[in-house]
């Protein structure tokens, strides 16, 4: 799929990566301990070090994930997987080796949300700077919504449309203090770290409120977050359980979630996945009324 996407390069990067490889092992002095892990566009090889246990990562590096060493740097192991060594120019990383059988998908809702908010509120320090600001992305969707509404045929209300443009203005400003975001927070991507702790992994660093990061935490297991309850009160229970456990401000939260899962539902509704449209779009109806 990368090379699909990426073309040439990324079947260079490809051919020369068993290279690559070779000569960080021999370089970082680390003995392969075990099979290889995939992932979309990056490879994850358990390793030894003279110290221990470790992970050796090596991706591909476009925009998306160039910031990841800065991330991982800014939470120096807090809240998320600790950094041991890099080298950017071939996006290499040597990583603290957690338990990939071992993921929030696994456990209970309720449960697994508390675990991801505790983690967020780790996550929480200032922005470091060279990072894309979710601020600029809400601008940028402020200004496409409409034309992207028409354009697919007017998919949800025009209160809704209206009231989620209004919120990009409005949140292309910070109103508190940029906080380094791990910008991909999802249950996958929150791994066992020892028997009962957990970690975050995979970030695609950004600057912003927090608030940002919640949606694919609703959108990844909605059926079991919304239920059978016609009212909407799980939802609202459950997000104001995770605001106040993350620290994030309630209404922050609601409008940063309307605002995200628009973007997603017309995105989804664009490329030919209806059903993930849907779940966006019901979460983003949750969202209208706010806390």
């Amino acid at each position: 799929m990368m090379i699909a996407r990426e073309g040439e390069p990324a079947r260079r990067w490809v051919a020369q990566l068993p290279s690559t490889v070779a000569e960080l092992l021999e370089a970082w002095r680390l003995r392969l301990d075990g099979a290889p892990l995939y992932g979309m566009c990056a490879v994850v090889l358990r390793v030894r070090t003279e110290e221990g246990r470790g992970a050796l990562k090596v991706g591909w590096v476009d925009d998306e994930t160039r910031a990841e060493p800065l991330g991982l740097r800014a939470w120096a192991g807090r809240g998320a997987v600790a950094l041991l060594r890099s080298e950017e120019r071939v996006g290499a990383m040597l990583l603290e080796r957690l338990d990939e059988r071992r993921t929030l998908l696994d456990v209970p809702i309720d449960e697994a949300l508390d675990i991801a908010a505790v983690i967020l509120a780790e996550l929480r320090v200032p922005a470091v700077e060279g990072l894309n600001n979710a601020g600029d992305t809400a601008a940028r969707w402020g200004k496409e919504f409409l034309d992207d509404w028409k354009r697919l045929d007017r998919p949800c209300s025009e209160e809704m449309l209206s009231r989620a443009v209004e919120l990009c203005e409005e949140l292309a400003t910070c109103a508190v203090e940029p906080s380094t975001l791990h910008g991909d927070f999802h249950y996958a991507n929150i791994l066992g770290r020892g028997e009962r702790a957990w970690a975050a992994i995979d970030p695609k660093p950004l600057a912003g409120d927090p608030a940002y990061e919640v949606v694919p935490l609703l959108r990844n297991r909605w059926a079991e977050i919304r239920g059978d309850d016609p009212t909407g009160a799980a939802v609202r229970r459950r997000v104001l359980r995770f605001a106040e456990l993350a620290s994030l401000d309630p209404d922050t939260t609601y409008k940063w979630c309307l605002v995200r899962t628009v973007d997603d539902a017309m995105w989804f509704q664009e490329h030919g996945y209806p059903d993930r449209a849907e779940i966006a779009w019901d979460i983003a109806r949750s969202m209208m009324t706010g806390p």
